[in-house]
């Protein structure tokens, strides 16, 4: 709703209550939401593989993700990246994206999962981001140690 003389919204720029978009879950409903950012693994030293904790997505469509490796030792120290999602039925979780396996560099990688895209080999795919994900990483090598951390932003 707009004001007539100034053509401004009502109340400055806060949509009225009622305006707002709102998604049904399957439960309850949900308000809409523009792109999200997050840590979804925060920076550490890692020896291991594991994984993140489960993440809701709202109402994105997919999502964009960036490791940044910032130190690594060990001999021929590796990670792979996997983007999972879950399934509500056997709470089991399936592989949305696998990254290639990347060797210990101090670098940025991004990988990207959204419906629209060309998928490219281990960076890209083009799918839907479910409504619960999670990030896993395998970690490789002798005596490996890698730091990083990995961002996202959910699109809508």
């Amino acid at each position: 709703m707009r004001d007539t003389q100034d053509n401004q919204p009502l109340g400055g720029d806060v949509a009225p209550l009622g305006m707002l978009p709102f998604a049904f879950n399957g439960t309850g409903w949900d308000r809409v939401y523009n792109n999200q950012e997050a840590i979804s693994v925060v920076s550490a030293a890692r020896t291991a593989s594991g994984n993140s904790a489960d993440f809701t997505n709202p109402n994105a469509r997919g999502g964009v993700f960036v490791m940044d490796m910032t130190a690594f030792s060990g001999t021929t120290p590796t990670v792979q990246m996997i983007v999972e999602g879950k399934d509500p039925a056997s709470a089991g979780y399936y592989p949305i994206l696998t990254s290639a396996v990347i060797a210990g560099a101090v670098a940025k990688t991004i990988f990207r999962v959204y419906p629209l895209l060309v998928a490219v080999a281990n960076l890209t795919v083009q799918d839907l981001l479910p409504r619960t994900w999670r990030l896993r990483w395998v970690i490789a090598g002798t005596t490996p140690s890698l730091t990083f951390s990995v961002g996202s932003v959910l699109i809508p």
